[in-house]
């Protein structure tokens, strides 16, 4: 943005404002059996390199449609984002660990990264008859085992 500021006695003189272009990062956590979003996945956030202790940024939380929101990043900067823990039933990601650019073109649209989590597998014990090999009628089996 540009002034002049023109007075009687003296020149004119030119002002100029100049603002940094920022622009934000939104995180989608889903579920990659169905593209469900996916709540309580915890994200960390460096400027950077993950690498780099110093570029820590925060740790953000998905919501309950599976979103993080990081407003106000500086255009024209890499952000390393490290799923650090999944929702609670799933497994983390081999993939854990994403690099952006944010681009000063996307001043007015987020940057969105997708990461994706498999369930945990569920365990079901069916009781069969070793004779007949038949199922046997649906029992509540417990497991216990000492440390």
């Amino acid at each position: 943005m540009r002034y002049q500021i023109i007075g009687d006695t003296m020149p004119a003189v030119e002002v100029v404002f100049e603002n940094e272009p920022w622009s934000g990062l939104t995180i989608k956590k889903v579920d990659s059996t169905n593209d469900k979003g996916l709540q309580g996945a915890v994200f960390k956030l460096y400027r950077g390199s993950h690498e780099d202790p110093l570029a820590f940024l925060g740790d953000f939380e998905s919501n309950e449609n599976g979103i993080v929101v990081v407003p106000k990043l500086q255009s024209g900067q890499y952000y390393t984002i490290v799923e650090a823990q999944p929702p609670y039933g799933y497994l983390l990601s081999e993939n854990n660990v994403q690099t952006v650019m944010v681009r000063p073109d996307a001043v007015e649209n987020n940057v969105t990264v997708i990461f994706q989590n498999k369930p945990k597998p569920k365990l079901l014990i069916e009781k069969i008859d070793e004779v007949t090999g038949k199922k046997l009628d649906q029992k509540i089996y417990y497991h216990h085992s000492e440390y």
